[in-house]
């Protein structure tokens, strides 16, 4: 976008006296940026509709594992287990994802 803008100028050093280059850098910057966050929620999503897809499935064949948190019932591969050798608990990588979130930010900070 800005070497034809650039060679445009060049062409027709009337119809703008001035050019601050180094604004052109910051912008094509702060763009570069935006599309990185977006194309990184682009992924979030695409992974969330994946994980959606894998717990339906999972609770429609039977083969989904309750959360011990939320008790909602999720595939296999988006549980975490605890290392309690004696009867297992598994927990949602959502309830796992929040307690470490509040554990680090929360209030109760120790």
């Amino acid at each position: 976008v800005w070497p034809g803008l650039k060679q445009t100028l060049m062409r027709n050093p009337r119809q703008v006296t001035r050019v601050d280059w180094t604004a052109c850098v910051r912008f094509e910057a702060e763009v570069a940026a935006v599309q990185a966050v977006e194309t990184a929620r682009e992924h979030e999503k695409e992974e969330e509709d994946r994980r959606h897809k894998a717990d339906d499935e999972a609770e429609k064949q039977g083969l989904g594992l309750d959360c011990g948190c939320c008790f909602g019932t999720f595939a296999k591969e988006f549980m975490v287990q605890c290392s309690a050798e004696d009867s297992p608990h598994f927990f949602c990588v959502g309830c796992v994802r929040r307690y470490v979130e509040e554990s680090i930010f929360g209030a109760n900070c120790n």
